[in-house]
């Protein structure tokens, strides 16, 4: 079982096991999924690592960057291709948009603000 908290992710099933960070983390899901796992991917980025996420509509883009960035991440790199023809009844065509950004160190007043979040639930604190 995986738990998370401020510091990163951390494995409940080995506690000798400090927090876990990447230097690149990447995704490519729909907004909805990646809207609820903001803190987990956003935390499992180690500070300075790069956090990619793909999968977006364009018209999502904003939504994403400022729910990502209150975990830290500053976006700097966006591209977006758009699909005309898709597969007959698939939801794929219009915009769509990868977005990339960097993992800045939260501060002590971000910190405290956010440890809410790890409360309950699938996020939780390192005990």
């Amino acid at each position: 079982e995986v738990i998370q908290d401020l510091d990163g992710i951390v494995l409940r099933d080995d506690p000798g096991v400090g927090a876990l960070t990447f230097d690149v983390v990447v995704a490519n899901i729909l907004i909805g999924p990646l809207m609820k796992l903001a803190p987990v991917l956003s935390l499992a980025c180690k500070i300075g690592g790069r956090l990619c996420l793909s999968g977006l509509r364009v018209e999502n883009v904003e939504a994403i960057e400022n729910e990502y960035s209150r975990y830290g991440i500053v976006f700097d790199q966006r591209a977006t291709q758009i699909h005309q023809q898709w597969r007959p009844g698939a939801e794929g065509e219009g915009e769509w948009a990868q977005i990339s950004g960097t993992k800045r160190k939260l501060s002590d007043a971000e910190r405290k603000t956010l440890s809410a979040a790890f409360s309950d639930g699938a996020v939780g604190d390192r005990n």
